[in-house]
């Protein structure tokens, strides 16, 4: 049974990792592609890339409807492959990111001197490096283990929408 593009669609908006810098820093362009005006690029060992989180995300892309760069429309996640497969409900979908979501605003207040602006994950390396001496200390590893078990989780859930 075909699942609807609707469906996928509805996945798609409601989750926008790919877009907000949670999965990628990132997405691939090529070099005659015409990107939007707010749209950061960087060329890299000859290849064409736009960053990410990128501008036009806000909760969801604001520019959904619009034309995009071709990997806007054209990316699959593995949990997205999954859903057009029949190998995940929609429901259990969309409550993994739903749990993924409230997790990174947990962490979010987890992370000491944290700038909400910034990647996720930028900030947690920001927080380890700011902490380099003291990381492998049980004095550091309790005071920080609610932050440390709670970013061993997420990376586990994320890990589940990579290729």
């Amino acid at each position: 049974m075909a699942i609807p593009e609707n469906k996928e669609q509805e996945l798609c908006k409601n989750c926008g990792f790919c877009c907000d810098g949670t999965l990628f820093t990132r997405a691939v362009s090529f070099k005659d592609e015409i990107l939007l005006p707010k749209m950061e690029t960087e060329i890299i060992d000859d290849s064409y890339w736009f960053k990410q989180p990128c501008s036009y995300f806000d909760q969801s892309c604001t520019v959904y409807e619009q034309k995009r760069p071709d990997i806007c429309g054209d990316f699959k996640c593995r949990l997205l492959k999954k859903f057009t497969k029949g190998q995940i409900d929609f429901d259990e979908l969309e409550t993994l990111i739903h749990q993924l979501k409230v997790q990174k605003t947990r962490l979010y207040k987890l992370i000491p001197d944290v700038n909400p602006n910034d990647r996720l994950q930028d900030a947690f390396n920001s927080f380890l490096e700011k902490n380099k001496t003291p990381l492998e200390s049980k004095a550091f590893k309790i005071k920080h283990s609610q932050l440390l078990l709670e970013w061993a989780l997420y990376q586990e859930r994320l890990s589940s929408f990579h290729q």
